[in-house]
């Protein structure tokens, strides 16, 4: 429970980048911003990312199941749900000579995170330190899978419709 309220909170600080980042640190537009489309941009790769990795690592001797995945990668982006929010909120008061304390935190947020996703991989599947690069290299490489898949799935469907048609 606690990290599908930490699921909902990464969606939440999703829409606030949209609505609450000051307008010299973003290019879009509030107005035209679909929110179904953000969600959708949001849970997507992280769905990928929980599914790919229990694949690739059930196949390689991983340990971890299904539920740790789901549980670490949500924990793992810890910096990033309590980083965010004060960030976008900072935005509407620098300027944009002041942009670089911006970039920089997030930078520090990032690497942190991804430190902490591969920390994650690492002990969740008791992995050494070369095979978690392989296991995360495969589960990118089983996203990219899962994505063509899906659109040539999609793909055969519209067609099959079309000539059903």
């Amino acid at each position: 429970l606690s990290s599908t309220l930490l699921y909902v909170w990464f969606i939440v600080l999703q829409i606030t980048n949209i609505y609450f980042k000051g307008y010299l640190f973003t290019n879009v537009v509030p107005e035209n911003v679909n929110l179904l489309k953000e969600i959708l941009m949001t849970i997507l790769p992280l769905v990928l990312w929980i599914i790919a990795n229990y694949m690739v690592a059930t196949i390689n001797d991983g340990e971890g199941k299904l539920k740790d995945v789901y549980n670490g990668t949500i924990y793992a982006l810890t910096p990033y749900l309590i980083g965010m929010l004060p960030l976008q909120l900072i935005t509407n008061v620098l300027s944009l000579n002041e942009s670089f304390i911006y970039s920089f935190a997030t930078l520090i947020i990032y690497v942190w995170c991804a430190i902490l996703m591969f920390l994650m991989v690492k002990e969740v599947h008791n992995y050494s330190g070369k095979e978690t690069i392989k296991i995360i290299l495969l589960t990118a490489f089983g996203m990219i899978i899962i994505v063509l898949l899906v659109a040539i799935i999609f793909m055969l469907i519209d067609h099959q419709l079309d000539f059903i048609n």
